[in-house]
């Protein structure tokens, strides 16, 4: 049993195939709980549309994507939560059953898997998500966050998304559950991310914020967000060498 969390700003050009793909699946005891901020540009008529398939929505300002999280949080009913994007769709009709049966509460509280990131604004697309590792997670936010299943009781021993952040909220929250988590992999695809995104587009940001996580968090330190510091800059002279 999973209650899907959908975070919802002008998202009109996508939200009705992301609809479309959550009402499809088969096979899971799923919830969809959609939170909209305030949207001018039609995506409160596509949510109305579908409101009857929905959990629960609300259309109101809010202050970001970790606010909306945790509106949805204080809404969920199921055990299971993930976090989905406006944008994003699943694999297929059995992607969030697969995750599911991975679901072994008290033996495991994550679930990961990998997602597909569409190309945009010259920027391939490309593959990502790897199974959970407390040392990865120190180098870089290593596991894919759309769709993942996270237990409850997680957000009961470490709270909700710190809404300080603007981007690296969901890293911030892992690093400070790494020392609990217990994690299981799926090896497949699960969903297609869009190729938009606040993550990806504000790397700068991103870099920033990472640096802020890791610095507060138990698992890490200062000592580990100077060295993000330092590999994201290598990687930036990388790129630019190759553009």
């Amino acid at each position: 049993m999973i209650s899907i969390v959908i975070p919802v700003f002008n998202s009109a050009a996508s939200l009705k195939q992301c609809l479309e793909s959550c009402t499809a699946q088969k096979g899971a005891e799923l919830e969809i709980i959609v939170i909209d901020g305030g949207s001018t540009d039609g995506s409160v008529d596509i949510i109305r549309a579908y409101a009857d398939r929905l959990a629960w929505w609300v259309s109101e300002k809010d202050g970001g994507i970790y606010d909306a999280w945790n509106k949805g949080l204080t809404r969920a009913t199921h055990p299971w939560i993930a976090f989905f994007g406006a944008d994003d769709v699943w694999a297929a009709p059995d992607a969030v059953c697969k995750l599911m049966a991975l679901a072994n509460y008290p033996q495991v509280n994550l679930v990961t898997a990998r997602l597909q990131k569409e190309s945009h604004a010259g920027v391939p697309g490309y593959v990502f998500g790897a199974p959970w590792s407390t040392k990865r997670m120190r180098m870089n936010m290593s596991v894919a966050h759309a769709g993942m299943p996270h237990h409850r009781s997680l957000f009961d021993k470490f709270g909700p998304f710190d809404t300080r952040f603007r981007i690296a909220g969901d890293y911030d929250f892992l690093l400070r559950a790494a020392a609990e988590v217990r994690g299981a992999y799926l090896d497949e695809i699960v969903a297609v991310m869009g190729g938009g995104g606040v993550s990806s587009t504000q790397l700068r940001r991103v870099r920033d914020e990472s640096m802020r996580a890791l610095s507060a968090a138990p698992v890490a330190g200062r000592f580990w967000a100077a060295l993000y510091w330092l590999r994201f800059g290598l990687r930036h002279m990388q790129r630019l060498a190759a553009s």
